[in-house]
């Protein structure tokens, strides 16, 4: 990561060299880090120019991070390929990225302490007025900057998408960053193209529950192994398979999600509504606890938030 950083500052400083004199703060880092095992090359550089008045220390920060993806994609281009391989557009790229991010995070078992909770800190969610909007937990400010820049990069040289980013931070926590993003591709498609679409836009299905086609029977019996909940996490529907499981303990024991599912993955996260939500685009294992049964079976699948 340092020598890659190392490459993005280089590029960064000889491309604007007319302001030689802005990055002097930067002479008292070392030439070469591929010795310096263990260094905190980015804290250092967020450090140097963050005490000199003559760089916008967020406007560098940002710059840095959109050089990074450029010098990391002209070096490898694999990497590129890779990144292209999360979505055909921004937003499913951060959505899968947020899906990755959260399985990543889950494989390091041995780390993992099931009695705690742990919030997720990478989440992607869209606004009502389609916005992206992108959610970040880190100790790390220097990160939270050089974010802006990567995304700008990765959105103009993988989905050719100008954006314009709105970075917040919480006052209640310092580690929590908001990242509002507007997303414009800068080549609309062709007319044909855009005739095609209000076309299939004619015959879209509608999104509404009342409109579904099949009955509460026929789905329950044509997906036996899902299950609805309210907000409050109880019951309101079962398929067939989980009816036969436990459908007649609901009357002695409610109907409360945590009396016949406890959740593994992603592992401390609590069985609440908003925690869940947070981690709409991840994969997730549960257990099932049938009451009497001493051999508890495993589940999984995707949570899916239905308005």
């Amino acid at each position: 990561m340092n020598e890659c950083l190392h490459a993005a500052v280089t590029a960064l400083t000889k491309n604007q060299a007319e302001h030689y004199d802005k990055y002097h703060c930067l002479r008292r880092l070392p030439d070469d880090v591929k010795t310096c095992r263990n260094y905190a090359y980015l804290q250092e550089i967020y450090d140097a120019v963050r005490a000199t008045d003559s760089v916008s220390t967020k406007d560098f920060m940002a710059k840095l991070g959109e050089y990074l993806i450029l010098t990391a994609f002209s070096h490898n281009c694999r990497l590129e390929r890779a990144f292209k391989c999360l979505g055909t557009n921004l937003t499913e790229f951060l959505t899968t990225l947020d899906s990755v991010h959260d399985v990543l995070h889950d494989q390091d078992d041995a780390l993992k302490d099931e009695t705690v909770e742990y919030e997720a800190n990478f989440v992607c969610t869209t606004s009502q007025e389609g916005k992206i909007e992108l959610h970040l937990t880190t100790e790390s400010e220097p990160v939270a900057y050089l974010l802006v820049g990567s995304l700008k990069s990765i959105a103009r040289l993988l989905y050719d998408t100008q954006t314009d980013i709105r970075l917040t931070s919480y006052t209640n926590d310092p580690r929590r960053f908001k990242y509002e993003i507007n997303a414009v591709p800068l080549h609309q498609k062709s007319k044909d193209s855009d005739c095609e679409q209000s076309e299939a836009s004619n015959i879209a299905t509608s999104t509404k529950v009342t409109d579904l086609k099949i009955g509460v029977a026929s789905f329950c019996k044509a997906f036996p192994w899902h299950f609805v909940t309210d907000k409050r996490l109880e019951l309101v529907q079962l398929g067939a398979g989980f009816m036969r499981l436990f459908g007649t303990y609901l009357a002695s024991h409610g109907s409360s999600l945590g009396t016949y599912f406890r959740l593994l993955r992603p592992r401390g996260v609590p069985l609440d509504f908003r925690e869940i939500l947070k981690r709409v685009n991840t994969p997730f294992m549960f257990c099932l606890k049938v009451p009497g049964s001493s051999s508890p079976a495993e589940v999984s699948d995707h949570l899916v938030l239905i308005m």
